[in-house]
């Protein structure tokens, strides 16, 4: 039953009386920014723990959404009423108000001390991955346990503080991403000169190949050339050339 009246809550359907004929937030529109009323439509406070700080606190929600696309809708109640883990209550609740994706749900049982982040799990890597709930989580307790100043726990802090961790991890996984990005494009421009350097080497290779195998068969038909001369010139005297080299020697003997 708690679980429904806060779904309907944060639906806009019955938030309160003099929120009943208002038209309920849109679960799908991502384009542009919550109004002031769809982020107040994001709260369940049924202590008002938020107090005079309500305003700064719907002020980070739609500051959150502006820079990093995130909804967040926070949950403030006695207690959780369930046997369930904190975490798994969360979950269920987050599921039964359809969130689009990237929605952040900060959970807290004020009299359990229980505190659970949530996200939804269409969201970005860099969002639901656990090592960012986690940091989400340990923000939003700082303010309410170690962080707590003399007047008790800090609960508008714990949600502000939460959403500035959202908004620093966006920053850092866009620059991550940029990086990444950068780095595959050098990688690629070195990977393409590196194949032009192996296709110049490979082609001025084999144009030495080629000059080399010419200039060998020019020297083998040199040297043919020189050793049929050679033959020619070293072959013995025909029986004619014999002849009339003798004639002369035969007439002066007469």
């Amino acid at each position: 039953m708690l679980m429904l009246i806060i779904a309907m809550v944060l639906a806009g359907v019955t938030a309160t009386p003099s929120r009943a004929d208002e038209a309920a937030p849109s679960q799908t529109s991502t384009s542009t920014a919550p109004s002031g009323e769809d982020v107040s439509a994001n709260i369940v406070d049924t202590q008002n723990l938020l107090g005079d700080n309500l305003g700064a606190v719907t002020d980070a929600i739609k500051e959150t959404y502006e820079r990093t696309g995130v909804t967040v809708r926070l949950i403030y109640v006695n207690s959780f009423n369930t046997d369930k883990q904190p975490d798994a209550w969360a979950a269920q609740t987050l599921k039964s108000l359809d969130p689009p994706p990237n929605t952040v749900l900060l959970a807290v049982a004020s009299n359990d001390g229980n505190l659970a982040v949530v996200v939804s799990p269409d969201s970005a890597e860099w969002l639901r991955n656990r090592k960012t709930v986690d940091k989400l989580s340990e923000a939003a307790s700082a303010p309410l346990t170690d962080g707590a100043d003399v007047n008790g726990p800090n609960w508008a802090k714990s949600a502000i503080d939460m959403m500035k961790v959202i908004q620093t991890t966006k920053s850092t996984a866009t620059s991550s991403t940029a990086a990444s990005v950068g780095t595959i494009v050098m990688i690629g421009a070195v990977a393409v000169l590196l194949v032009g350097a192996v296709v110049l080497i490979v082609v001025r290779r084999r144009r030495e190949t080629e000059h080399d195998a010419e200039r060998v068969v020019e020297d083998e038909k040199a040297q043919d050339e020189g050793a049929r001369e050679a033959a020619v010139s070293d072959a013995p005297a025909s029986d004619a050339d014999r002849a009339d080299q003798n004639v002369p020697a035969a007439t002066d003997e007469r």
